[in-house]
């Protein structure tokens, strides 16, 4: 796909202009890797990267309460989770008689159907409050959007909040679906309504994983993309990484003590110990059990048994999230992009690489072009001179010796070895 294809496919974010998001990321083997290369060019994936950095960047940090935070998370928890939570209150799981499947009670359907039609008005809701809560609580700073800008931003909005709480069809949840919901945060950080810190994150990301954990155990919710015991966790990623970030501000226990953790203090935490890593791994202990812990998940057992240090083990989890879900094919596929947001549009820098790139090729194609076409030119100057040479020997004729078809090489260029 070339550069000038994609301005012309992709509306200028400044303009404001929403569009549907579209999967760019499709399942054609012969140009799977392309795709995935592109996409590391674009202002999508970078900005995924910018508020995957920023978001364990600040779980790091010490929480410190404002006043205007609680306020935040009550309209969180108000317009966004418990409406969320009455919806799901509506389609109970259905008895084990009712379903035969080892994955996937049928009832979280109607918990996504139900979500395709009232998301529009949860969303602008919850938009029409933020918008409130940004102007009482920075009146000094002026706004750019108006609430008709931010209702149209709906569109886009809607297929990463959608997405957040697993597939319907598949019945499943995993990493893609953390990662929308990722995508979902950085949305209102974009559009200037919320400047996050550690004590805001920390409650939505809290909320949000309680609410997935009951869809997953309660639905019986299949893994997305899972290595099996060859991966972390059968659905989590995020939630290992932001709390190994908050272990190395505030370490509840050394890496190799976190399954003893994790056992002994089962909903004994408070809410200001509270760790999204021991959090997590208690989930496997509820889904799995503990006593197994090194067969059925080796992989985090080796990582928190083997490495001492929470930092590295931060790191180690920071590259993962990139290569194992950012960069996976399986994962990414199904993450849509719009022209705002998230836009399917080369960086300016981007833009920049490649042009130089192809001016180099051009050069060198052109170097090339010239020499073989010397070569050529030259083989056919140096027969015709052969003949001439040996007609002359025969004839005794001096005038004979000249080249018919002088020409000079073409300029060569040199470089030196500084």
């Amino acid at each position: 796909m070339s550069v000038d294809n994609m301005d012309n496919n992709t509306n200028n974010d400044e303009e404001g202009l929403f569009s549907e998001p579209i999967k760019h990321i499709n399942d054609d083997s012969s140009n799977m890797n392309n795709k995935i290369k592109f996409f590391q060019m674009t202002k999508g994936y970078k900005r995924i990267i910018k508020y995957s950095t920023k978001f364990n960047k600040m779980m790091m940090q010490q929480e410190v309460l404002h006043d205007s935070d609680t306020q935040l998370i009550n309209i969180f928890d108000i317009y966004l989770f418990t409406k969320l939570n009455i919806i799901i209150s509506k389609y109970p799981p259905l008895p084990k008689e009712q379903f035969a499947q080892r994955f996937g009670n049928i009832a979280v359907r109607s918990i996504h159907d139900e979500l395709a039609v009232v998301y529009k008005e949860i969303l602008n809701e919850l938009l029409e409050n933020l918008l409130k809560y940004r102007l009482e609580t920075n009146s000094n700073k002026e706004y750019k959007h108006d609430i008709i800008f931010l209702n149209k931003s709906v569109v886009e909005i809607s297929h990463y909040f959608l997405n957040s709480f697993g597939n319907r069809d598949r019945m499943d949840f995993g990493t893609g679906h953390e990662l929308s919901f990722v995508a979902f945060l950085a949305i209102f950080d974009i559009l200037d309504l919320i400047e996050y810190n550690t004590y805001i994150l920390k409650n939505i990301f809290q909320k949000y994983f309680f609410l997935v954990r009951d869809l997953i155990i309660d639905y019986k919710l299949e893994p997305a993309g899972s290595h099996g015991v060859w991966g972390l966790d059968d659905n989590f990623h995020f939630s290992y990484l932001i709390g190994s970030a908050q272990m190395i501000n505030k370490p509840l226990c050394k890496p190799s003590c976190s399954l003893n953790y994790a056992r002994d203090n089962v909903d004994k935490v408070g809410e200001c110990d509270f760790n999204f890593l021991i959090w997590s791994v208690q989930v496997i202990g509820e889904v799995k059990n503990y006593k197994n812990f090194k067969e059925h998940s080796p992989m985090l057992n080796d990582i928190l048994s083997s490495v001492s240090d929470w930092r590295r083990i931060n790191n180690g989890l920071y590259k993962m999230w990139v290569d194992e879900v950012l960069l996976k094919f399986p994962v990414v596929q199904h993450f849509k992009f719009g022209s705002y947001f998230f836009p399917w549009k080369l960086t300016k820098k981007s833009k920049k690489e490649i042009k130089e790139i192809r001016k180099q090729n051009t050069s060198k194609d052109k170097e090339k072009s010239d020499l073989l076409k010397y070569r050529m030119n030259q083989i056919t100057v140096d027969s015709v001179i052969d003949r001439n040479e040996a007609m002359s020997q025969v004839h005794n004729d001096p005038s004979h010796n000249k080249r018919l078809f002088p020409m000079n090489p073409p300029k060569r260029k040199f470089h030196s070895n500084k």
